[in-house]
């Protein structure tokens, strides 16, 4: 054995190598093989938890891989707004106004929420998707400036904004007296 490995063997049998010692190579030897197998016992254990770390990032890696894929494909899939608002169309209420005036004038009672936007996307803004004008209806229809039935369908309501209603009916009979 030479001198280095002597002391190292020493030092790491927790001997001084400058001291005299009591320990024979033969101990030493046991020593060093008693640490070298507890040594092995921890890359063991080390080698045990590198293939279990390696095995959750391969877990989650493909766990990532998927959702990313989902949101890839929901975001493929959800309804895309239309086409911005053209130049010149008039304003949400007016569109729902001159939509329902003609409505009216065909007889119907009002329009539903699709038929609403079918007819603003046929006459004025093609390629329009609900979530560009439905939230202005609902919101016309809470304060007021329309009515949305519990059937579904968007009216005026009686005295209205459309110049008809009981005002003018009282006006176009001749009577002038509002009583």
């Amino acid at each position: 054995m030479n001198y280095a490995a002597y002391v190292w063997a020493l030092t790491r049998c927790g001997e001084s190598p400058h001291m005299p010692s009591m320990v024979s190579e033969r101990e030493i030897i046991v020593g060093l093989r008693a640490r070298l197998a507890e040594t092995e016992r921890d890359i063991s254990v080390l080698q045990e938890r590198a293939v279990k770390y390696r095995d959750a990032i391969a877990a989650m890696e493909a766990v990532l891989g998927l959702l990313e894929d989902q949101g890839s494909n929901q975001s493929d899939t959800q309804t895309k707004l239309g086409p911005p608002r053209p130049s010149g169309a008039p304003t949400n209420f007016e569109m729902a106004r001159l939509v329902l005036l003609s409505a009216q004038k065909e007889g119907k009672a009002g329009l539903t929420a699709a038929e609403l936007v079918d007819e603003i996307g046929r006459r004025y803004w093609p390629g329009v998707q609900a979530p560009q004008i439905m939230p202005t209806m609902y919101q016309l229809a809470k304060n007021g400036r329309l009515i949305k039935g519990d059937d579904g369908v968007f009216r005026f309501p009686e005295t209205n904004e459309t110049g008809e209603g009981e005002s003018h009916d009282r006006a176009s009979s001749g009577g002038s007296n509002p009583a």
